[in-house]
């Protein structure tokens, strides 16, 4: 279960505006979960087997990426190709190498 539609596609946004979603989402699954307002988000997560909000953030970014990637459809090529577009910023958003 997901409490947002199309969130990999999503390229503008402010931070207060990302803060606030993650935030809500972390209330539906407390709400799902039955758990009070208080507990520990990341404990919610791994007890419920359930993506938290940056997991679910890079997941599904990667996901959108490797279809876009693979396809043959002439609009999904010109977006790969402008690498400079802001769907490819927000993919190496989610994606910085940890190295």
């Amino acid at each position: 279960m997901y409490s947002v539609y199309t969130v990999e596609l999503w390229s503008s946004h402010t931070v207060e505006a990302m803060r606030r979603m993650r935030v809500q989402y972390n209330h539906a699954w407390r709400a799902l979960f039955r758990l009070p307002y208080h507990c520990s988000a990341s404990g919610m997560f791994a007890a419920g087997r359930a993506p938290g909000w940056a997991a679910l953030l890079r997941r599904r970014s990667a996901s959108t990426r490797a279809v876009i990637f693979a396809s043959d459809n002439p609009i999904l090529c010109a977006v790969r190709q402008w690498p400079e577009s802001p769907q490819h910023d927000t993919w190496r958003k989610y994606h910085v190498s940890f190295l």
